[in-house]
């Protein structure tokens, strides 16, 4: 009977230690998030950023729902679903047809920034050499 009880207490432990785990801790992208530059790369360096133009604020805002809405500063707003994990946030649009393909948004700086992609292309140049180029925007809480 006492290894029973022990037994039970100790498997009772582990499953109370398993759940406490580090959900607290994991990344969540609710709240607002607003366009703070644009970046971009050739060859994998850095080689410009710009602001967002003058009176032209973009965020997005993610509800505890699943869903959210890009608030351009209009009283028209574009609504989204999302799906998250640590690394990453995948937005659809729910509103317009045209938008068959989800946006990925990378999470970076633990959890402080999310980074999307706008651009990324193998061009030549003048000179005849393949040069990578990449446009990213940048968005933070």
């Amino acid at each position: 009977m006492r290894k029973k009880f022990f037994a039970l207490t100790a498997l009772l432990l582990l499953v109370i230690m398993s759940m406490g785990g580090c959900a607290d801790f994991a990344f969540n992208p609710i709240g607002r998030w607003t366009f703070v530059e644009q970046r971009l790369y050739t060859d994998g360096t850095l080689t410009d950023t710009l602001p967002p133009e003058q009176g032209h604020t973009v965020s997005l805002v993610f509800k505890k729902s699943g869903s959210g809405y890009i608030d351009s500063g209009t009283k028209d707003t574009m609504s989204f679903t999302y799906e998250y994990t640590d690394k990453d946030v995948t937005v659809t649009r729910t509103q317009k047809q045209d938008i068959t393909k989800p946006s990925v948004y990378q999470v970076t700086d633990n959890g402080q920034k999310l980074i999307y992609v706008v651009d990324e292309a193998e061009l030549t140049d003048e000179q005849g050499n393949s040069v990578h180029y990449r446009v990213e925007n940048v968005f933070t809480r």
